[in-house]
């Protein structure tokens, strides 16, 4: 199994990880919400511009400044056309006239300041009265604000960016496509239902495997002319090998927004993370098709979560079939063949009279050990079945 760097786990309250099995590393402090966050090492003018955004205020204060810096450069230009003037019909000195545009351009921006002052004041009175009545809510706790209209703002502007950056932090793209990335400006609302509750999936937080026992309700913004494809799959559950991960649920051809149209090529299959292997992380990919049934796609959205070992686990491998059956019946029945040939070949000696049969095969104890696949798989052999029957 991958096990790599530690990954930062939150839940959906944001308060930290939920009890399990493997303690995790002390998580870094992520803020979601804030718009200041920067991402890598620098901020640009252009993401500064982003975050606060343009609207009617930006207007209204540029139309002001722009009046101001029309009005100095009018005076200035009065100014230069005025002084050589006086300075040749009224004989006045050139320190005279010096100092006369000095007060000239004092009494300017003086009377200046106070016009604005007082245009600002008409223009801007809800604005100003807006915020210092905010402010005055905010001081005494009394604001409230419309999460959905911020959560929506947080979407369209650097939602997308922190996405990637809470994903780069868990390894997903590493795990998933090497060198690759790419950032998720579609948004998936995936929800667990759990009678009680609707559980969101975010960006790492903690989901148990009894919570997520069926498939989810998956849905984002789409219209009806294109296709999608989605998967999930389990970056850290593979049994044998690191570098390869398990799908869990595999629907292409999505058309629009509709899942149920789709066609499900891999049912839902629930986590099962083994027991003291800590959590597992378990990612949603959402890809944009360019026509049906083509699958080199661009990737479009993005979520998962992380789960741990709990009693559901013991429970889905008890009361499904045996793990080597449900594997064998996607393997090449030729293999199977060739592997049952040579167990059976395996105690065929040309020269010795073939080991007499257990007269209570049953009856002999297996080691305590065992896993009950195993066990299952021995008393088979013992009462010459043979795994091959059961393909």
């Amino acid at each position: 199994m991958r096990r790599s760097k530690g990954y930062q786990d939150l839940d959906d309250n944001g308060v930290g990880p939920r009890p399990g099995p493997q303690a995790m590393p002390p998580p870094q402090e992520i803020e979601m919400a804030s718009v200041t966050v920067v991402p890598d090492d620098t901020f640009t003018v252009t993401q500064a511009v982003n975050a606060l955004g343009f609207g009617w205020f930006q207007v209204k204060l540029s139309l002001c400044t722009g009046l101001c810096w029309m009005a100095d450069s009018m005076e200035m230009t009065i100014l230069s056309i005025l002084s050589p003037a006086l300075h040749c019909e009224w004989n006045i000195s050139k320190p005279s006239v010096l100092l006369k545009n000095s007060v000239l351009i004092a009494t300017g921006v003086y009377a200046s300041a106070a016009l604005l002052a007082a245009v600002a004041c008409l223009l801007l009175p809800i604005e100003t009265k807006g915020r210092e009545m905010r402010e005055n809510l905010a001081r005494n706790h009394q604001l409230k604000v419309n999460l959905d209209e911020v959560r929506n703002e947080w979407l369209n502007t650097l939602g997308p960016h922190h996405k990637k950056q809470v994903a780069e932090h868990y390894g997903i793209f590493e795990h998933l496509y090497g060198e690759g990335y790419f950032v998720p400006f579609k948004n998936l609302d995936i929800f667990y239902d759990l009678k009680e509750k609707a559980l969101p999936v975010y960006c790492g937080n903690v989901i148990k495997p009894s919570e997520a026992l069926n498939s989810p309700t998956v849905s984002y913004e789409s219209d009806g002319n294109t296709m999608w494809t989605l998967v999930l799959s389990s970056l850290d559950g593979h049994l044998n090998e690191n570098d390869k991960e398990y799908v869990h649920w595999f629907i292409a051809n999505i058309p629009g927004n509709h899942i149920e149209k789709g066609d499900r090529l891999v049912e839902y299959l629930q986590p099962f993370p083994l027991k003291g292997t800590g959590y597992h992380r378990y990612v949603f990919v959402l890809y944009k098709q360019n026509e049906r049934m083509i699958y080199d796609l661009p990737q479009a959205g993005l979520a998962f979560y992380q789960t741990d070992w709990d009693s559901s686990v013991k429970d889905y491998f008890h009361n499904k079939e045996p793990f080597n059956l449900y594997m064998d019946k996607y393997r090449d029945p030729k293999q199977i063949n060739k592997e049952y040939l040579l167990r059976k070949l395996n105690d065929v000696d040309p020269f010795q009279k073939p080991a007499s049969r257990l007269r209570f095969p049953n009856a002999h104890a297996l080691p305590k050990n065992m896993p009950s696949w195993l066990k299952l798989h021995e008393k088979k052999i013992r009462m010459s079945w043979g795994r091959i029957n059961d393909v």
